[in-house]
This record gives structure tokens, C-alpha cells and sequence, in this order.
């Protein structure tokens, strides 16, 4: 038999009355707490307002709500009223507790905080030359996050930052980015433009002139041809560190076999004629 219940209180037909049983003046424990929003992104120096309510153990809200509070563990600060404000990037804890019916309780929200970040690099003008061996660029971005390098344009290869200029003069066009984490965001991308100019005394270097080196990609022995006069041979890692340097080369041939895999770079000088050259060893 099922017992109606209107407004909290069941009612029970008996032999000779109705009874009443008043379910409404059954206590309510504290037994939950709960935090809005549970997590939440921002830029340093923006607020926002969190807030919280406390529950019974039937998951109803407590008509007398228990005084929260509030505190924050990272670089932000937080009201009595629960008004957060984010200061430096990184990863903020928002807790929030209170105490009724002889318990604590508490409850998280996770903030993560988002800083600007920009990108600057060094002023090449006047100092990247078509005789230049490879080196490394050096732009950084603000946060101290590696950036990275794409090539737009201009006579030149460019391997995990190193820059080797292929001997003759142009506009060097390249787009720095840094894509940000999860505490900085991504920084406004960077095109950075300098001039390779001829090297004082050097002739431009046209197709003809330029030396032939084979096989490529090579094993072993790597076989030049355009050094019977006798030249400067530099043989580069990706890193811009020499690897294989020999003065006043004339043999047809130099054994790589040693070299681990990867991409190098060689540079044959003849007087004032600079090569610059891009080698597989597989």
C-alpha cells in the first residue's frame, strides 16, 4: 500500500484515525561542498568570482548556508567573498571550506593562468656574408620557450635553426614562432630579414663554377670534383660544429664513414670563391 506524502508529511489511515508523520523536522547534515566554476583560464591581472554552495547528505542545499573560507595556493590572491585575481602564469588551487554539524569540508577549482609572451632577435645587418659558415640563430622568446624556424625565402638552408648561407648574396626571409603551453600563449610570429652580402674580394659564384660532390646521400666515400687547384675543405654538423677540416684539399675523394646519419653542411674555399655545399650521410 502506498502512503501519500504532501508538503513533508505522510499520512496513514488507521483503524479509527489518520495518522501524521511529519518527515520535515528530520535534521540535515552537512555533507558536501561544491565549487563554480571547477576550473577556469585567465590572463594575469583579470578576476573572477567563484562560488560555492554546501549540501546535505540527500544532496540538497542547505537552507543555512555555513560561512565559507576562502584561500589560494600559486602567484593570485583571493577575497573573503571569493573574488579571485590572477598575477603571474602558472597553475593557481582555489579552496574553499566550511564548518557545520562538527565538519570540514572543502572543495578545489583549478586555475590556469595564460601570460603574453614575444619574440626578439639579434640585428644581422652588416654580418652574415656569402663566404659565412653555418651558425645558429639566436632569437628567444620572453618566457625562455624554445622557438622555432621556418624558411620563407632567400639563398640558404636552414636545419633545426643552423643557418648556412649557399654562397651568393640575397635576402634572407625567415618566420620565428613560439606556440606557447599551458602557461604562456602562443607569441605573435616574427619575420626576420637581413641581407647576405658578397664577401670583400669574392666573386659571385654562378651554377657553373660550382662544385659537384657525390654520392648524395653518401655511406662512405664522398667524391668532390672542382678542388684540383687545392682548397679549404670544412665539413659542418646541424649544430654548426666542424666535423672533418682539411687546408689546401686536391684529392678527388675524403672517407665519411665515420659520421653518424644526419645532414651536414661542407664549405669549399678557393681564394676568394666560397662553396657551400648540403650532404646526406646515410
Amino acid at each position: 500500500m502506498a502512503f501519500p506524502i504532501v508538503n513533508g508529511k505522510m499520512y496513514i489511515r488507521g483503524y479509527d484515525r489518520i495518522y501524521c508523520y511529519d518527515w520535515s523536522i528530520k535534521p540535515k547534515i552537512f555533507d558536501k561542498i561544491t565549487i563554480t566554476p571547477a576550473s577556469v583560464t585567465l590572463a594575469p591581472g583579470t578576476n573572477k568570482q567563484f562560488l560555492y554552495l554546501a549540501y546535505d547528505e540527500y544532496n540538497v542545499p542547505l537552507e543555512v548556508q555555513p560561512t565559507p573560507v576562502w584561500s589560494v595556493s600559486g602567484g593570485g590572491s583571493i577575497t573573503p567573498s571569493g573574488l579571485y585575481t590572477a598575477n603571474t602564469a602558472g597553475i593557481d588551487t582555489v579552496v574553499v571550506s566550511a564548518t557545520a554539524d562538527g565538519k570540514t569540508l572543502s572543495a578545489k577549482a583549478v586555475v590556469t593562468v595564460t601570460a603574453s609572451q614575444t619574440i626578439t632577435c639579434p640585428d644581422y645587418t652588416d654580418s652574415v656574408f656569402t663566404n659565412s659558415p653555418p651558425f645558429m640563430l639566436g632569437c628567444t622568446a620572453s618566457s625562455g620557450l624554445p622557438v622555432t624556424y621556418t624558411k620563407q625565402s632567400g639563398p640558404f638552408t636552414l636545419v633545426n635553426g643552423v643557418f648556412t648561407p649557399l654562397g651568393v648574396t640575397g635576402t634572407a626571409r625567415i618566420i620565428v614562432k613560439q606556440a606557447g603551453d599551458s602557461n604562456w600563449l602562443p607569441a605573435t610570429d616574427y619575420l626576420l630579414v637581413f641581407t647576405i652580402q658578397l664577401a670583400t674580394g669574392q666573386q659571385a659564384i654562378t651554377a657553373a663554377q660550382k662544385p659537384v660532390i657525390y654520392p648524395n646521400p653518401s655511406s662512405g666515400i664522398l667524391s668532390i670534383n672542382g678542388c684540383s687547384d687545392g682548397c679549404d675543405i670544412y665539413l659542418f654538423n646541424i649544430l654548426g660544429n666542424t666535423v672533418f677540416y682539411r687546408n689546401n684539399f686536391s684529392d678527388q675523394q675524403i672517407d665519411i664513414s665515420y659520421l653518424k646519419p644526419g645532414m651536414y653542411f661542407l664549405t669549399l674555399q678557393s681564394g676568394a670563391s666560397i662553396h657551400n655545399l648540403k650532404l646526406i650521410k646515410e
